[in-house]
């Protein structure tokens, strides 16, 4: 790949060559190098561009640029990306405009499928975070022994009853943490480092968040004594309980598996594994960050001893999540200061936050429609499956019904979603989007780079409606079609 320098790209539109902006539409709309096209533009009228036999490419940063380059080599002769992007010309002082809209997208406002990512926040939940904000209202710290500070307190205790009624904790603690990423790191640190064995071996899958994952890579490489094995998964990513029999030895201290996959939504057979760790005498951890208000948690049927949870992506706000220890599990401080929460978590706790996490699960059974998400996903599935050279990920028996993996092959994800800005999709996790390799969820499923990249998440939630789901589907197929189409001659 080559990154051409900003002289460059002036020299070749002022002969007429064929500059592309690869940045999404609404970034596109804030300014353009005058006389590129938008990638829609090029996609949609490609009869029109073929003919050049090369094109600069440009996003934001030069980031994107390098990502989908290769779709430009198929395309054209040379394909060579502009350096630094588009945050690069502008800070140099280059000339830039403000384009018009495109006439290809009518958009009155931007339909979410991307609820495995982050949930908006149900208003009743926006209501109650302000009964402890304002001056007026129960704002004081719970830590404090005055009466408003009792009162904080007390909604504090209110809101672990809460969380932990929702799961059937008849014994144990509910530990407040900033997130599930914080409450997986107290769990698996906290266990390992309040063990005193001198060999501790840990068992998980190869496709756990990362949030899991470096945890135990890092605990492996700190120290020889403390070992991992993780669990294989098949092409819908779901594990083989023999294998995790095989796996158990003396060592084992823990089994850590969450409840639903962040990116294809396999539900794991918890229930089933909690016995098994149970008859091992095995401290069984959960991380319900996909599986809170989705599928059935339970801590006392399922033998589950520590549970993960996150506000944000059950209808609460950002920056709270909580962890469930059981009774008789101990667990080794990892932030410290006060001593707060039993000197389990240190730091002054979030009452307008916490009531709000408590809130929103309240809220959960009446406010959603298992039923009707699951036709959502039903809908789409159908309506791809017409397509040819469609993967579903997803195992549409064994999954939260909310989540749909899909691998379109020949259509390249990013540039899909150039084409539908209308669109809130994703191609795999927020977490691990961000990374310039294939996600390790899709490749522990078999799926090559070219596939991964071409795999589509679509999620749906409360908020979801009959008529943006139809919307979906037609755009997925006309663009999917559309793309198919192009290639070079």
């Amino acid at each position: 790949m080559a990154m051409i320098s900003h002289e460059s790209l002036k020299k070749t539109l002022k002969n007429s060559g064929l500059v592309v902006d690869i940045r999404s539409y609404h970034e596109y709309l804030i300014d353009m190098i005058p006389g590129a096209i938008h990638i829609s533009e090029l996609l949609i009228n490609f009869d029109k561009y073929k003919h050049h036999n090369s094109v600069i490419i440009y996003c934001e940063t030069a980031n994107r640029s390098g990502k989908t380059h290769s779709y430009f080599v198929e395309l054209f002769d040379e394909a060579n990306c502009l350096s630094g992007g588009m945050s690069s010309w502008r800070e140099a002082g280059n000339e830039t405009i403000v384009p018009k809209e495109l006439k290809y997208f009518d958009i009155d406002k931007i339909m979410f499928f991307n609820y495995a990512a982050t949930t908006p926040v149900f208003s009743e939940v926006v209501d109650e975070m302000r009964k402890y904000m304002e001056i007026e209202t129960d704002f004081a710290n719970p830590a404090s022994t005055h009466y408003p500070g009792r009162v904080a307190k007390q909604k504090i205790t209110d809101s672990e009853k809460v969380i932990s009624d929702f799961i059937n904790a008849k014994n144990g603690n509910i530990i407040w943490t900033s997130g599930a990423t914080e409450s997986n790191n107290l769990a698996i640190k906290g266990l390992i480092e309040a063990s005193d064995r001198t060999k501790k071996h840990i068992i998980t899958t190869s496709i756990e968040h990362k949030a899991v994952l470096d945890v135990c890579k890092y605990l492996s490489a700190k120290n020889e004594n403390i070992s991992v094995s993780y669990l294989d998964v098949d092409n819908h990513g779901r594990i083989n309980l023999e294998q995790l029999k095989s796996f158990i030895t003396e060592d084992t201290i823990l089994v850590s598996v969450m409840a639903v996959n962040n990116e294809v939504g396999v539900a794991n057979p918890i229930e089933q594994i909690g016995n098994i760790t149970k008859e091992h005498n095995i401290v069984f951890h959960v991380d319900a960050a996909q599986g809170i208000g989705k599928v059935d948690i339970d801590v006392e049927k399922m033998n589950i001893d520590l549970v993960s949870m996150s506000a944000h992506k059950c209808y609460g706000p950002k920056g709270i999540g909580a962890l469930y220890v059981r009774e008789g599990v101990e667990l080794a401080e990892q932030i410290h200061g006060g001593g707060h929460q039993n000197a389990m978590r240190s730091g002054t706790l979030s009452t307008q936050q916490i009531a709000a996490f408590a809130k929103a699960v309240e809220l959960l059974e009446q406010k959603t429609d298992l039923a009707k998400i699951e036709n959502y996903r039903e809908t789409v599935v159908k309506s791809l499956s017409k397509l040819d050279n469609v993967i579903i990920n997803t195992p549409l028996d064994e999954s939260y019904v909310g989540i749909l993996s899909v691998t379109v092959e020949d259509v390249a994800g990013d540039i899909l979603f150039t084409l539908m800005p209308e669109f809130a999709l994703s191609m795999s996790s927020a977490c691990t989007a961000a990374a310039d390799k294939p996600s390790h969820v899709l490749t522990a499923l078999g799926l090559d780079a070219k596939q991964a990249a071409s795999t589509l998440r679509i999620s749906f939630g409360c908020f979801t409606s009959d008529e943006d789901v139809q919307k979906l589907v037609k755009s997925l197929v006309s663009n999917i079609k559309l793309l198919r189409s192009i290639h070079k001659e």
